[in-house]
């Protein structure tokens, strides 16, 4: 089973992005922010990581560039925001990370991008 982190501040988004992906055939672990490497990690490396931009503790294209040089994370890593499309683009290019996915595209959109990331069946009509 692909295994995909969700980092946002927003309990609501995470509870709704968590059964979305679920319902889709994804472990999920979901959470306001990593403590540490061996709370990120668990028990099984993530395949797909999905960070929120605006968080009142750190921004998520800093947090990107950290899980990927600090802690060694190789998974894709994917801003997820409700920034500008162009803007969401020109960040997460910055940092390095894999893409974007836009909040405003819907759930749906959402499980498509994710399955067609991690090669899940269902329907494909990715974006990003």
């Amino acid at each position: 089973m692909k295994r995909v982190v969700i980092v946002d501040d927003s309990e609501v988004i995470l509870a709704m992005v968590k059964d979305a992906l679920e319902d889709a055939g994804c472990d999920v672990v979901a959470m306001t922010e990593p403590t540490t490497r061996a709370d990120f990690v668990g028990e099984q490396i993530p395949d797909l990581v999905l960070v929120d931009i605006n968080m009142p503790q750190f921004y998520g294209d800093d947090l990107a560039l950290f899980l990927k040089e600090a802690w060694g994370i190789s998974a894709p890593i994917y801003l997820f925001s409700t920034l500008d499309e162009a803007e969401l683009e020109r960040r997460a290019h910055e940092c390095g990370a894999a893409g974007y996915i836009c909040k405003g595209w819907g759930m749906e959109r959402l499980v498509s991008i994710v399955r067609d990331i991690l090669d899940l069946p269902g329907d494909s009509t990715a974006g990003a």
